[in-house]
């Protein structure tokens, strides 16, 4: 009897764990009649067998580490079915009732990988610009902004660099041209200890306090005054600019919620194509004589 679960090993009781681990290094069988293989754990009419234990072990694997192994395996597969006996013993629910349970969740796996493996094959993904613009434009009062976001450069580097004052200069600069973005991108990439140059591209204002260490209690009042910041912490030194932004409660832009709006179109394109497939196949079992109401 183990100590530890109170299971008695098949074939292997006064011999003990330690020698059940220790055949399955060593090629010392005794099968199992009628079954081909040798029983090593049975739980009530349970059974683990020595070739199930060893085809989980990885090929090569040194002798102490398959032992861990082997023991770690007899060990979960044992408790799992010493429960799942108490589990059977207790359970309220009928051996019906649980046939039926599994029936219906196989037969929603069986449709769920149906449906994905026809819309991997024939749903149109592709959502054009004029689509997003179109739904944008219809459902307007969706896209009110429920925090501030912003268009932002910031750099944020040593104080004492030597190209502290030129990436300033740049940042801080109300346009750049194509050729300066560039080269404040070569002087980032050799000064900077973190920066950001998509000034196109939208962010939640939050998201850039948890980069640069700007104190304010009240955001809204903070965006509408400062344009060029600079905050030293440190030996370092952190210049934002803010290019723009929207507070809340104002409409989001439009280049702000694309991707949101192309799930959203995707999505409604899944239901209608679902709906469509359901349609066919009930018209196609219908001409098939599939369904006979009696």
């Amino acid at each position: 009897m183990d100590a530890k679960h109170g299971i008695i090993y098949g074939g292997f009781r006064g011999i003990g764990l330690a020698c059940l681990l220790g055949g399955l290094l060593f090629s010392c069988h005794r099968p199992n009649a009628g079954t081909g293989g040798t029983v090593a754990v049975r739980v009530g009419d349970a059974v683990l067998y020595k070739e199930e234990i060893e085809s989980q072990i990885p090929k090569g694997t040194l002798s102490q580490d398959s032992a861990h192994i082997a023991e770690k395996i007899i060990n979960d597969w044992t408790l799992q079915q010493v429960m799942l006996k108490k589990a059977k013993e207790n359970t309220a629910v009928s051996a019906s009732a649980f046939e039926k349970q599994i029936e219906e969740y196989k037969n929603s796996l069986i449709l769920y990988d149906y449906q994905n493996r026809v819309l991997s094959q024939r749903l149109d993904t592709v959502v054009s610009a004029d689509e997003i613009a179109a739904y944008y434009q219809q459902n307007m009062p969706q896209f009110y902004l429920k925090s501030n976001i912003v268009r932002v450069r910031f750099v944020k580097l040593r104080k004492d660099h030597r190209l502290a004052d030129k990436i300033k200069k740049a940042v801080f600069s109300p346009a750049l041209s194509d050729e300066d973005m560039l080269q404040l991108a070569k002087w980032c990439r050799q000064a900077a200890d973190n920066y950001y140059l998509e000034e196109e591209q939208w962010l939640y204002f939050n998201d850039l306090l948890r980069e640069v260490p700007i104190q304010t209690y009240n955001q809204e009042n903070f965006l509408k005054d400062n344009r060029n910041i600079e905050i030293s912490a440190g030996d370092a030194v952190y210049y934002v600019r803010i290019v723009d932004f929207k507070v809340r409660d104002m409409v989001s832009p439009l280049n702000f919620e694309t991707e949101r709006i192309r799930q959203i179109l995707l999505n409604h394109r899944r239901q209608v194509f679902l709906q469509t497939m359901q349609q066919d196949l009930m018209r196609e079992a219908e001409e098939n004589h599939w369904i006979k109401y009696e």
